[in-house]
């Protein structure tokens, strides 16, 4: 039903693609070769409307079923992999441009939950953020500095209220979603980034802050499905950007 919207929406304010924050819920649903139920429906959204949507992965992936797919595919030339017609999954590390206007992509984050979560089901070790993908994004910005961070998962250094360093989620979940958030912080330091926005939250705000050497950056989470597009999607101008 949210998805429905966001394509009505983006036909209603003219945008050329869609891309989605991660929690797209790849492998959720039933799937026949592969492809889960919700992603066939989106990729009808993308034939009727022309507008592609592109997808990062957040904390709430079948990743299991998603590697089993991607070991079948080919990525396209930009290193996305085409998961349905019209709709392409970014790995971590990815860089795409479009008007000139260069995104680093890097989905993945940490549940505060794991525990009340079952392995292989509703929970998977691949979600968090490791090392390796830190380096991958650093080496996708040394010779280019990236314009924007697409992420799933939001800097340390910022200051909204953050539900998910509430102490009811133990000590383990607080730690690794520091760890999470500091590699973010890395990642957008590297990158060369003015702009950065994510999904995690589930919470619509827009912050200003310094990265590690003093950068300033501008911030801005989105909401999830289930709320206004107002706060659930944003409509990034490449001219705007560029200013």
């Amino acid at each position: 039903y949210h998805m429905n919207n966001v394509f009505a929406h983006a036909c209603r304010v003219e945008a050329d693609v869609i891309f989605q924050l991660g929690d797209f819920g790849f492998g959720w649903s039933a799937s026949v070769a592969g492809v889960d139920d919700f992603t066939h429906d989106v990729s009808q959204l993308t034939e009727r409307t022309g507008v592609p949507c592109y997808w990062l992965p957040g904390n709430h992936e079948g990743y299991w079923a998603l590697a089993a797919l991607l070991a079948r595919l080919e990525p396209e030339a930009d290193g996305t992999f085409q998961t349905a017609p019209g709709v392409f999954y970014v790995p971590r590390g990815t860089m795409l441009e479009w008007d000139g206007i260069r995104f680093l992509c890097c989905g993945g984050a940490t549940s505060v939950d794991r525990d009340y979560r079952k392995p292989g089901e509703s929970w998977w070790p691949e979600e968090m953020l490791t090392e390796e993908d830190v380096q991958k994004c650093i080496a996708a910005t040394k010779e280019n500095p990236a314009d924007v961070l697409l992420s799933h998962d939001f800097p340390f250094e910022i200051t909204v209220v953050d539900r998910h360093l509430a102490p009811h989620w133990g000590e383990r979940a607080q730690a690794d979603t520091i760890a999470s958030r500091q590699r973010v912080s890395r990642i957008l330091d590297a990158s060369g980034a003015r702009y950065a926005y994510h999904g995690h939250l589930h919470l619509k705000y827009d912050e200003s802050m310094k990265t590690i050497s003093g950068r300033d950056v501008e911030v801005h989470g989105l909401d999830c499905d289930g709320t206004p597009m107002s706060t659930s999607t944003l409509l990034l101008d490449t001219e705007t950007l560029r200013d």
